[in-house]
Parts: structure tokens; C-alpha cells; sequence
């Protein structure tokens, strides 16, 4: 093969690798399905053990397709020791026959969607690093593993299908008080591969328009606190954020034109870094508008970074959830 062939080869097997690999992360994307791993404070172990208890858990999460982040549904472990001795052997061993079981938890209702215990033992002269010992034999690439988060996530994704309407009701109905971000989490969660999704991304794109539209109001009023006191630069700054999809950006474009034309050179030579960001920014609204597969393909997306963005602000919350659920099964 010679070398201008050699090299049309490799682009080539590039592109297909690019291809496989981008269709790859879309279907996952699709198909992916939320559980927050989550280790109770309430467990009796030392940090060191919790550290690597965790991370096998968030393993099990990731290995198989799915979100380590959900603000209902989140993989809890919990170690049950059923026999600690000491040998008589010298040095002494701390030998350790331990559960260590798995629950895939509904953290708002408290119901456990599913369960797996594995029974091992472990031996080590040191007993924390018999825990761990025990802990890492548990394969979170097993098939065994592997059956158990499939099950899981068929169960999660028959409580969607079965409560898809009153989701997006709960949903719209905290847009309307105002909590755009716990709306867009709730929704967020739900995964794209349910039947009538098209129903929960027409609710985001909704969602996120009033959201933009909050957002964009406070930056104007900023802004306009900023002209007052003739600082022009971060008002600027402000008006660059507004977000080209809302309804206020017109507003805003007003209010940058007004400011330009109020102003003398030298205070416009000071702001034109941010009036630069502003037009492009706007060129670039311009050009997506006509497109409304990506405008609403970008819409569903940037929806979706806010309610992620949400659930990981919510977590502290579901960690006290799952402590209090803890503390009342196996205290």
C-alpha cells in the first residue's frame, strides 16, 4: 500500500471509529436510566471501608449503562457481619463472614424496587482490610451484577411508563410556582427510551422557556441598575448572558443598541470585548432558529444540564433520605 493510499486508509478507519463511537454515546444516552449510588451515614464502618464500599456500588451504577445520578432512585449497601473471629494463629487473622447486600431504593416512597446479598468470606490480619478484602470480591462486571441492574432498571422504567402523566403535571405545576430547576430535575430523570417522551420534551422545552425568560428578566434588571451608575462594562456583562431562545432577548438587544448610542468613544472602546460576545452570540441564535430539530434538540439538552445540575444540588437532601431509611431497617 503506498503512502498517499496508507493515509486514506486511516482517515477513513478514523471517520468509522468517529461514527460507531457517536452513534455509540447517542443510543446509550438514550436508553440510560438514573440510580444514585449512596452509601448511609448511619453505617457503622470506617471511612476507609465506606471509601471503597462506595466505589464499588458507583461501579456497579456505571459498568452497566446506567446514570449515577437520579434525585428518586439511588443503589444502597449495606455489610451485615455474621461471624468475626480471631484465629490462634500466629500472627492472628481476623476472619470474617459478612453479607453484603444491595438495595436499589425509590427514595421517595421508600420502597425497595430490588435486592441482591452476596454471602463471602474474608481473611486478613488486619480486620479493615478484611472488610475491604470481602467488599472487592464482589465483580461489579458480573453477569450476576449485570442481571441485577437490567432487572432494576426494568422496574424503574415501569414506573415511569405507569406515572408519566403525573410526573409532568407535578412538573408543570412547580413551573408555575416558579421552581423551574426542581421542574426541569423531575423531568430530567425520566429516560428518553420511555413510550410518549415526545410528551415529556415538549414539557422541557416549555419548562426551560419560561426559565430562560426568568433568567433573562433578572440579567435586564441588572443591567439597567448598571447603566444607572454609568457602569457600562458590567452591564454588558449582564446583558451578554441573556440567552438569544428567550423572550426578553429582543429587550436586551434593545437595551445594548440604546447604551451604545448614549455613550462617547472612549466608553465604548471600554465595553467592546462584551459587545462583541453579545453579537456573536445573537449571530449564532440566528442561524440555530432556522433549524427547529436542533433548536430543539439544543433546547432539551440545555433543559436537561439544569436539572442534572439540580438533582446534584438535591443530593444532601436524598442522602438524608436514604440515612433515615437506613437507620429504620437495620437499627
Amino acid at each position: 500500500m503506498n503512502m498517499k493510499n496508507n493515509k486514506l486508509f486511516l482517515l477513513l478507519s478514523g471517520f468509522l471509529l468517529l461514527s460507531i463511537f457517536t452513534l455509540t454515546a447517542q443510543t446509550s444516552r438514550k436508553d440510560m436510566v438514573g440510580i444514585t449510588p449512596v452509601v448511609s451515614d448511619e453505617m457503622d464502618l470506617p471511612t476507609a471501608i465506606k471509601s471503597v464500599l462506595e466505589n464499588k456500588t458507583r461501579q456497579m451504577v456505571t459498568s452497566h449503562g446506567m446514570a449515577d445520578l437520579s434525585e428518586r432512585f439511588v443503589l444502597v449497601p449495606n455489610i451485615t457481619v455474621l461471624t468475626k473471629d480471631v484465629t490462634a494463629t500466629a500472627p492472628p487473622m481476623f476472619a470474617l463472614t459478612v453479607d453484603i447486600s444491595f438495595f436499589v431504593l425509590d427514595a421517595v416512597e421508600g420502597v425497595i424496587v430490588n435486592e441482591i446479598t452476596y454471602p463471602i468470606k474474608a481473611v486478613d490480619r488486619l480486620e479493615d482490610k478484611a472488610f475491604i478484602q470481602a467488599i472487592n470480591k464482589i465483580n461489579p462486571r458480573s453477569d450476576e451484577v449485570r442481571l441485577f441492574i437490567d432487572g432494576s432498571k426494568r422496574r424503574i422504567l415501569e414506573y415511569y411508563k405507569s406515572h408519566l402523566s403525573a410526573i409532568i403535571k407535578q412538573a408543570q405545576s412547580m413551573a408555575a410556582q416558579g421552581n423551574y430547576e426542581d421542574a426541569l430535575s423531575r423531568l430530567s430523570s425520566i429516560p428518553e427510551i420511555i413510550e410518549g417522551y415526545d410528551a415529556v420534551g415538549n414539557a422541557i422545552s416549555s419548562i426551560y422557556g419560561q426559565y430562560l425568560n426568568r433568567e433573562a428578566e433578572m440579567l435586564i434588571n441588572e443591567a439597567k441598575s448598571k447603566i444607572a451608575v454609568r457602569n457600562y462594562s458590567e452591564a454588558m456583562e449582564a446583558l451578554a448572558k441573556v440567552d438569544p431562545e428567550s423572550d426578553r432577548f429582543k429587550a436586551a438587544t434593545d437595551l445594548v443598541a440604546k447604551v451604545k448610542a448614549s455613550i462617547d468613544a472612549k466608553e465604548q472602546a471600554a465595553i467592546a470585548t462584551q459587545v462583541k460576545r453579545y453579537e456573536e452570540r445573537r449571530e449564532d441564535a440566528l442561524r440555530i432558529h432556522d433549524d427547529k430539530v436542533a433548536l430543539t434538540k439544543q433546547y432539551i439538552d440545555a433543559a436537561r444540564d439544569v436539572g442534572v445540575a439540580q438533582a446534584q444540588n438535591q443530593k444532601p437532601t436524598v442522602i438524608q433520605v436514604v440515612n433515615n431509611w437506613f437507620k429504620a431497617k437495620f437499627r
